[in-house]
């Protein structure tokens, strides 16, 4: 049934996996700039984040 597909899947689990990873990876990113920016004293990032809940 999948006879002559094995390349084009495995393709498709290895973008798959770069897709999951660079997500994964943003994700961190803006979140440890969000929560930098939370526990910063700077006023204008106090005032930005002040409706986010903890």
């Amino acid at each position: 049934m999948l006879y002559g597909f094995s390349g084009v899947i495995l393709q498709g689990a290895i973008v798959t996996l770069e897709l999951a990873l660079s997500s994964v990876v943003l994700a961190v990113l803006i979140g440890l700039v969000g929560a930098g920016a939370k526990l910063s004293q700077n006023r204008v990032t106090g005032s930005f984040l002040k409706g986010i809940p903890p």
